[in-house]
């Protein structure tokens, strides 16, 4: 199995590099034809065939490893999220690796984690608190049958307004399982304790449901993940590269691009 991935990620990387070539060779064919005439639909149509044909060419390229792309960027993504919440780089970072750790161990995809992340991490005062309110929220949504990003919606809500700002903590039991009587007002200091201390009780839930088949589907789901990141991570930064050039060259040729767009309408139009 592993020599058959290894040859396959070599196929698709030269695969890609190739049509990334051919991408930049049409790239640098635009910047030669200059002095092509464009004052005819034939005249721009040669100007602008290697800009077009660079075009096909990096989509061909992406089309390849677009999977892999999609994750990669994801977590890309995720980082610059959590990277402006915390307010460092180095945070961010950390935080992403806290969260990969977690979909790993845990029965919730990264999808899950990495979109209710950035909202524990508002009411997280350092990486190892956003961890454990992870765990956390993890531990209620397996016990009461919440979805992940649900349970952490509600845990940033019951501990930056109070428990009753938490409404599916309350309809689904939560609240009363942790000791909150209705009508009985807590400070947000105390829904934290109450909450933290309930946590304690059911400390394990999710782990639990890691024996279960869907906490084996999502175990399996999350490896496909890491895995698709891995590769897409050996290729996003050439791609992303590439992709910032050609859309340079597209906006310094806006106003030819646009004329031409424009001429074929009308061309079609008049038969």
């Amino acid at each position: 199995m592993a020599k058959n991935i290894e040859v396959t990620l070599t196929l698709n990387s030269k695969d890609f590099n190739s049509k990334l070539g051919k991408a930049r060779g049409s790239l640098q064919n635009f910047g030669s034809t200059g002095k092509v005439a464009t004052g005819t639909v034939i005249g721009l149509a040669a100007r602008l065939a290697p800009l077009a044909a660079g075009f096909i060419a990096v989509k061909s390229a992406l089309d390849g490893v677009s999977s892999s792309l999609r994750v990669s960027s994801q977590f890309e993504d995720v980082q610059v999220t959590l990277t402006n919440i915390i307010g460092s780089a180095e945070g961010g970072a950390a935080a992403l690796r806290v969260i990969t750790e977690a979909a790993e161990e845990l029965p919730f995809a990264f999808e899950e984690l990495s979109g209710a992340a950035p909202a524990l991490a508002t009411v997280s005062d350092n990486i190892g608190e956003l961890e454990d309110n992870i765990k956390l929220a993890a531990d209620i949504a397996a016990n009461f049958g919440i979805p992940f990003e649900v349970a952490a919606g509600q845990l940033q809500r019951s501990f930056s307004a109070g428990a009753g700002a938490a409404d599916v903590f309350r309809e689904k039991g939560v609240l009363a399982a942790a000791g909150f009587e209705a009508g009985v007002k807590v400070s947000i200091d105390e829904t934290i304790e109450k909450i933290r201390e309930f946590g304690e009780s059911i400390e394990g839930s999710a782990q639990t449901l890691n024996t279960t088949f869907t906490g084996a589907t999502s175990q399996a789901g999350d490896a496909l993940t890491l895995f698709q990141k891995a590769v897409g991570d050996a290729f996003r930064p050439e791609a992303t590269a590439f992709l910032n050039t050609l859309v340079t060259r597209f906006r310094e040729n806006k106003e030819e691009i646009m004329a031409f767009a424009k001429a074929i309408g009308t061309n079609a139009l008049e038969g």
